[in-house]
């Protein structure tokens, strides 16, 4: 099991979150779960669609 925390709003967190999530170290049966409150969900979508710097 893995644990992520991080301020999202912070740029270099959603860049590191998104190396842990391409490095593809996962097995095939993953799940991913997302403590956030629903409002966060589109912002952090968005942000993960982003390029990174």
């Amino acid at each position: 099991m893995k644990y992520f925390r991080g301020d999202l709003s912070q740029i270099d967190t959603i860049d590191e979150l998104k190396r842990e999530l391409g490095n593809g170290d996962y097995p095939r049966n993953h799940l991913f779960y997302v403590a956030l409150p629903p409002v966060s969900y589109g912002t952090l979508i968005e942000s993960l669609g982003e390029p990174t710097c």
